[in-house]
């Protein structure tokens, strides 16, 4: 499971510990370290990739949780339109059910399959939290029963986010000194490709392409259902990554790769004496067409969907 990253600043505004919350602000030195992981090699934690799951053999979720007083809480999050028919035009539309498909440590069957009925009595199960607004790409369910009615059957390979790693879009510069240009990382199962043996994800690298700074406005021309073309323009909190992140990428997490970071403020030359985490910058929705240039709402929306429970 990822856990929380200690931060530790070389300031007397903060002290360290494990972080509830994000400083709003770090001017000096920083180490970031993740103590709960086995060295490994490459710029993706082995964990970070056993928390995205494969969802109909068609796209992407990834696994976050929390600790709450009865245990550990888990929420598969993706896309509105990887669980029922959504266009930033049409009506959403909800399936009946998904299936969603966990790793386990058994080498001969090393694939665990979960049904989801995610209707009850007409509407939508209260374990889902659909957000409100329709452009918004982005659901959560509590899959909390689903991963303990599991492992008393499996044995899981079981591994998560912890919340504390979803990384708000106006912390995301200070945070993971990150910015346009930087490169970063869609994790999810791009036309499908995957690692046969253990449906493990593969790793795509993009690049920010635009601002950060919440007041993004972006039009572009989307299709129907009917076949008339209109110009749209997404609401919300959200960003830009150039790169070739294709259909199955969709609900897959966008993350920090762990590297060693610099800035200057000020005049002054900073720099992480650690490597910053795989932080989650955003989950992908869909692509602008004929670009190359994909839409990532900014982890912002995951936590008001969690917040919701």
């Amino acid at each position: 499971m990822l856990w929380p990253y200690r931060l530790i600043v070389r300031t007397s505004a903060f002290q360290a510990g494990n972080l509830g919350a994000i400083p709003s602000r770090v001017t000096h030195i920083i180490t970031m370290a993740n103590e709960n992981l086995k060295k490994s090699i490459g710029k993706i934690e082995l964990a970070m990739l056993y928390s995205v799951v494969d969802i109909n053999h068609n796209g992407t979720g990834f696994l976050i949780s929390r600790e709450k007083e009865k245990g550990r809480q888990f929420f598969l999050v993706t896309n509105k339109h990887m669980i029922g028919e959504w266009s930033l035009l049409d009506p959403f539309t909800l399936s009946d059910s998904i299936k969603f498909y966990l790793y386990s440590k058994d080498e001969k069957n090393p694939i665990v399959e979960v049904s989801l009925s995610l209707k009850s009595n007409g509407g939508p199960i209260s374990n889902l939290k659909i957000h409100p607004e329709h452009t918004i790409d982005v659901v959560i369910i509590d899959i909390t029963k689903e991963i303990n009615d599991t492992k008393g059957k499996n044995n899981l390979n079981l591994w998560s986010i912890d919340v504390s790693y979803l990384t708000s879009l106006d912390k995301i510069e200070e945070v993971a000194v990150t910015g346009i240009g930087d490169q970063v990382f869609a994790l999810g199962y791009p036309a499908g490709i995957k690692l046969s043996k253990t449906n493990q994800p593969i790793a795509k690298a993009g690049y920010i392409s635009s601002s950060l700074d919440c007041n993004l406005v972006v039009n572009f021309p989307c299709t129907d259902k009917t076949g008339k073309t209109t110009l749209v323009s997404p609401v919300g909190k959200f960003f830009l990554v150039d790169g070739l992140i294709i259909g199955g990428n969709s609900g897959g997490p966008i993350i920090h790769p762990k590297a060693r970071k610099y800035r200057v403020e000020d005049g002054v030359f900073q720099y992480t004496t650690g490597e910053i985490p795989n932080l989650v910058l955003g989950i992908v929705s869909c692509g602008l067409p004929g670009t190359g240039i994909s839409i990532i709402f900014a982890s912002d929306h995951i936590l008001e969907l969690i917040n919701q429970f």
